[in-house]
């Protein structure tokens, strides 16, 4: 992706060993295999079949599908749900008195001791419910805030106990789900995110990765070419 800006492609599937079977420290997303359809050739995207295919979305309460309502348009609309630093700071700033956006922070005591990370785990599901019954309708899950003491919890475990939370509520349809997050860098990382209820994604990490690269004038270095324009829409 930083040499060529895309993914390389194969029809044969992966031949990658099942991380389960690895004694080595494993990515969260590297549990789970992305399956598509082999008859499509090219493979559909937004790129090549944008006349048919749009990767817009909606942040937001969903309401009620059943009924029209001019609140339904109440939302915040994406071309693409991966965003930029600015493009998040501004989603966090809105406060229209009707549309409020919270931040929960994605933490756990990294004290070693047994049920710490499942603590953390259910302390953000129980702020992402209060944060919905208080009216917010845009939870933003930031793995920023850690220290010496705290530890971030990873960001698709995060994700998906808010989400199969909010589902197990009944309050899932009433708040966008933003991930706030520097442990994403593969496609596949972002393809987990959505797949288990992430409705837009900023990963700052690869930002300042460039951004590093840019202040240190590493003009031969991967990755240093490619504007951050064109990285957001290939992801």
């Amino acid at each position: 992706m930083a040499l060529d800006g895309k993914e390389p492609i194969g029809s044969m599937g992966t031949d990658v060993p099942l991380a389960i079977l690895s004694d080595k420290p494993q990515h969260l997303s590297s549990y789970f295999k992305q399956f598509f359809a082999q008859v499509t050739n090219p493979p559909i995207d937004p790129i090549r079949e944008r006349l048919v295919m749009s990767l817009a979305t909606f942040i937001g309460n969903n309401g009620n599908l059943l009924d029209e309502d001019k609140m339904h348009c109440h939302c915040v609309t994406l071309k693409h749900p991966i965003l930029k630093n600015h493009q998040l700071e501004k989603l966090r700033s809105i406060d229209t008195g009707m549309f409020h956006a919270k931040t929960l922070q994605t933490y756990f005591n990294a004290d070693g001791n047994p049920g710490s990370l499942q603590k953390g785990i259910e302390r953000v599901c129980r702020y992402a419910e209060d944060a919905v019954a208080d009216g917010f309708e845009v939870l933003i899950l930031s793995d920023r805030a850690v220290d010496s003491e705290h530890a971030p919890i990873p960001s698709l475990l995060a994700v998906s106990a808010v989400h199969h939370h909010l589902i197990k509520k009944g309050l899932r349809g009433a708040v966008g789900i933003v991930v706030e997050t520097g442990d994403v860098w593969e496609v596949h990382h972002f393809a987990c995110l959505l797949a288990f209820g992430a409705t837009a994604i900023n990963p700052y990490g690869t930002s300042h990765y460039r951004e590093l690269k840019r202040k240190r004038r590493v003009r031969n270095q991967p990755g240093y070419q490619i504007p951050v324009k064109k990285l957001c829409k290939i992801y």
